[in-house]
């Protein structure tokens, strides 16, 4: 559970949502380099459907391990 400070600073950062979106979504058409396009694009997609799972391969036993990294 949040305390005090942190709602307030929630509260505060939320308002900014809609127009730091847009901007985002701007840049990830529109940015003057292709790495601000993905960076600004990876954003988006990161609030819209969840950071993308990583698959670590751990070699050392008979056959591959897997470790699955959920952030």
């Amino acid at each position: 559970m949040p305390n005090k400070v942190t709602a307030n600073v929630r509260a505060m950062a939320g308002q900014y949502g809609p127009e730091v979106l847009e901007r985002l979504a701007w840049l990830a058409l529109n940015g003057e380099s292709h790495a601000v396009q993905v960076a600004a694009g990876k954003e988006i997609l990161d609030r819209a459907y969840g950071k993308a799972k990583q698959v670590t391969e751990i070699e050392g036993g008979p056959a591959p391990v897997y470790q699955v990294v959920i952030s």
